[in-house]
């Protein structure tokens, strides 16, 4: 299986995004916060069932439910899988990094 590995700014997007919707509504942000968790460990699983991003070097995987895709990458010379960010599908989409 391959290693997890989340950039700063993934966990930024997250903790933003679980944040602002905490404020709201605590409950759904608790739940927020475990989609996107479980997401990322599906992906660790099955890295394949993300679809091409806006990149070659760059998948994407929407996030089941809510309106979230996470952005990452597969380094297999490291065996990772690397979240790169977290965006609300409204959102525009990541720049190459």
């Amino acid at each position: 299986m391959l290693k997890l590995k989340w950039t700063q700014a993934a966990l930024h997007d997250m903790q933003e995004t679980v944040d602002y919707i905490n404020q709201r509504n605590p409950q759904a942000a608790k739940g927020v916060a475990k989609k996107f968790h479980e997401a990322s460990l599906l992906l660790q699983e099955i890295p394949s069932l993300g679809r091409e991003g806006r990149y070659p070097d760059m998948q994407e995987w929407v996030v089941s439910a809510i309106p979230y895709t996470l952005w990452y990458r597969v380094n297999h010379a490291k065996n990772t899988l690397e979240i790169l960010r977290v965006l609300h599908d409204a959102r525009q989409r990541p720049s190459k990094s």
